[in-house]
């Protein structure tokens, strides 16, 4: 169900990376979840914008900068 999971529409970035760390528990990435949640994230950001801008950091995208990009742009197209 993890590599199924795919960003909702209007579902926030936050959402998306909280249903993808419950649906981690079941998986067995141990030391590496949130590598897993990232690469998932980046694969299945809804959002094209969003999206080029994660591309853009490179090996330096973290969990958390994803995230927060991810705030700083839901925050920019509500404006």
């Amino acid at each position: 169900r993890f590599r199924k999971r795919a960003q909702k529409e209007n579902e926030s970035v936050d959402t998306f990376i909280a249903a993808l760390r419950m649906l981690s528990l079941s998986c067995n990435f141990r030391d590496s979840v949130d590598d897993n949640i990232l690469s998932r994230v980046i694969e299945k950001c809804y959002d094209g914008y969003l999206h080029e801008k994660l591309l853009q950091h490179g090996d330096t995208l973290t969990l958390e900068k994803a995230q927060t990009l991810g705030i700083e742009h839901a925050k920019k197209r509500w404006l």
